[in-house]
C-alpha cells in the first residue's frame, strides 16, 4: 500500500488513513517541510520509521535528529543505496510481523 502527497500537511492526512511502516519524506516540501511533518507524524505515529530525503545532508541529519527521524538520506548519494537502507531500516518490523502471523505448531516453542 503506498500514498502519495504534495506537501507535508497532505503527507500527514494520507498517512492517517493509511497507517504506514515507512513514510518518505523530503526535507523541501512546501506548507510544511519534511522535517516538521515528521515531528507531526512521530507524535501520531511513534512506530513507523521515517525516511528523510534532502540536498543539504549537514542540515538534514541535524534536522533528523531533531525530527526523530529514523533514516537521512542525501538524494545525490542515497538514492544509490535506498533499496539497502531501506531493507536495514525496515528488517525488525518485518521480522515482527512474520513471527506474529505464522502460528507454530502445538509441540513448538519459541526461541
Amino acid at each position: 500500500m503506498s500514498g502519495e502527497a504534495s506537501n507535508g500537511m497532505e503527507a500527514i492526512e494520507q498517512a492517517k488513513q493509511l497507517q504506514p511502516d515507512l513514510v518518505l519524506l523530503d526535507l523541501s516540501m512546501p506548507i510544511l517541510n519534511g522535517a516538521e511533518a515528521a515531528v507531526v507524524l512521530k507524535r501520531m505515529m511513534p512506530q513507523t520509521k521515517i525516511v528523510l530525503f534532502t540536498m543539504h545532508a549537514d542540515i538534514g541529519a541535524t534536522l533528523g535528529t531533531i525530527a526523530g527521524v529514523d533514516l537521512v538520506l542525501s538524494k545525490a548519494k542515497g538514492l544509490v543505496k535506498l533499496d539497502e537502507q531501506l531493507n536495514a531500516l525496515l528488517m525488525p518490523t518485518l521480522d515482527t510481523q512474520i513471527a506474529t502471523k505464522v502460528p507454530l505448531p502445538d509441540d513448538a516453542t519459541p526461541n
